[in-house]
């Protein structure tokens, strides 16, 4: 057993940035055809824990004073099954309280035809590529046991002895020598950007009403899915601009988002975004290490005023940028950053709480590429989609979590040749139907610059839109 075991930094960061209006959790529904086997899915899910110790984990100070996972007095989590039309309410709120319970949450809804299962994840426990891992253990597992099969599911390699490199991002000794002069300036020019610049918030155009009820239910997400067909275009025309698909995502989002904006309050055509990219730090030998959370950020700025920003320029500048970004692995930066928070915390015991607790936007809007998911699972794939026992996967949906007054987080991920883009808003910021515009307005925005809208509706390409500055007055 590999626990009792240190939270690294990144963890700390994310166990402490944990807000009641805003807590860092993040949900993944999966979505089935076909009819439960109740028994097997509830021994499926123990299976399927015992090979991710972060799941099944508390936290608790350490004689130190330093927090550690321990092991949870009880493997099994909330776990709640129900029939398909039933809502999915939280057991005592949406925060999970990880020196209370493990962090994981689980609901289960099926009617005979179809079947539904969502897991809500504290994200100081796993990021979404360890959120996948877990799924996939638990279709395997499920699986193994509706077949009735002898021994052990056809598990993927994981490793929980590895658990303790998990901060490492691949990185020798002399590497992370090598890397000094990169991390001093994402540490030190980075933070401060960070804290001390403030982004333009998306304007939420009307106040929602969220009742009691609602608040206290699973939050549904704003999705469009790309068909095979539109997703073989999108490549084609990131191809054509010799881009990757996220560099053209950034973009899209940063023309959307500021168009938005300035319709609904010129005075922001001069303020700034910020898109919070989260990136993959796993190293070949990290890919069997299980469910945790092995990631680091990055912060992309645009000015779209300026012309510096603005047409073919902007997608120019994103491929720069994120070519460097990706070359010298700044978001290592962000994990050695919030080490140096703690660090000074020593010192200054309030130095965390009153970082983490600044009560202003520091980032627009969250924006993850998944890519495609599943492609190792060692599951059958009638038509190109998991089949575990008599469930047939679907379709999944999640989102990362949202900031204060950003209130917005983005995935988009491929399954089964179909590219998902998933929007998670915050309830208490955007009604169902601004969530629903704003999302609209990216799509279109998607849309026009792959060339899938139809001849009659694609506009002529033109600059974000111009206000006078004397409007913004």
């Amino acid at each position: 057993m590999c626990l009792p075991l240190p939270l690294t930094a990144f963890e700390r960061y994310m166990w402490q940035d944990d807000h009641a209006a805003n807590p860092m959790v993040f949900f993944i529904r999966v979505k089935c055809r076909g009819p439960l086997d109740r028994a097997a899915f509830a021994a499926a899910l123990p299976m399927a824990l015992a090979r991710h110790p972060l799941l099944r984990a508390r936290v608790e100070q350490a004689r130190a004073g330093r927090p550690e996972w321990v092991v949870s007095p009880e493997i099994m989590p909330y776990l709640d099954f129900d029939g398909l039309a039933a809502p999915m309410r939280f057991p005592h709120g949406e925060p999970i309280d990880l020196a209370e319970e493990n962090g994981l949450r689980v609901w289960v809804r099926s009617d005979g035809e179809q079947t539904e299962f969502c897991l809500q994840f504290h994200h100081a426990c796993c990021d979404g590529y360890g959120a996948n891992q877990f799924i996939e253990d638990l279709l395997c597992a499920y699986d193994h046991r509706v077949r009735g099969a002898a021994g052990s599911p056809a598990w993927a390699d994981i490793r929980p002895e590895l658990l303790p490199r998990r901060n490492r991002f691949g990185l020798s000794w002399w590497r992370w020598l090598g890397r000094l002069l990169v991390d001093a300036w994402g540490v030190v020019v980075g933070m401060l950007v960070f804290f001390l610049s403030r982004p333009a918030a998306v304007v939420a155009p009307e106040a929602p009403q969220l009742d009691d009820a609602e608040a206290a239910t699973v939050p549904k997400f704003v999705v469009q899915r790309f068909s095979p067909a539109e997703v073989k275009q999108l490549l084609a025309a990131t191809r054509a601009q010799k881009a990757t698909l996220n560099d053209c995502l950034l973009r899209d989002f940063f023309l959307a988002i500021y168009g938005w904006n300035v319709a609904h309050d010129p005075a922001l055509r001069t303020r700034k975004l910020r898109l919070m990219v989260p990136m993959d730090l796993r190293s070949a030998e990290d890919l069997r290490v299980p469910a945790a959370n092995i990631v680091g950020m990055v912060n992309i700025d645009r000015s779209l005023h300026k012309g510096l920003h603005r047409g073919p320029r902007l997608l120019r500048w994103l491929k720069l940028e994120m070519g460097f970004m990706k070359f010298f692995r700044f978001a290592v930066s962000f994990n050695r950053a919030t080490a140096l928070v703690d660090w000074l915390s020593r010192f200054v015991p309030s130095f965390r709480r009153r970082l983490y607790g600044i009560h202003a936007c520091l980032v627009t809007a969250a924006m993850s590429n998944a890519g495609r998911v599943f492609v190792r699972s060692p599951l059958a794939r009638p038509d190109g989609k998991l089949a575990a026992g008599n469930l047939v996967v679907e379709a999944l949906e999640g989102a990362p979590p949202h900031r204060y007054l950003s209130g917005l987080g983005f995935l988009c991920f491929t399954y089964a040749g179909q590219m998902s883009l998933v929007m998670n808003y915050d309830r208490r910021r955007f009604t169902r139907r601004a969530a629903e515009e704003l999302f609209a307005a990216i799509v279109r925005q998607i849309e026009e610059s792959a060339g899938l809208l139809p001849a009659a509706e694609a506009p002529l390409p033109q600059e974000p839109p111009h206000v006078p500055l004397q409007a913004a007055s």
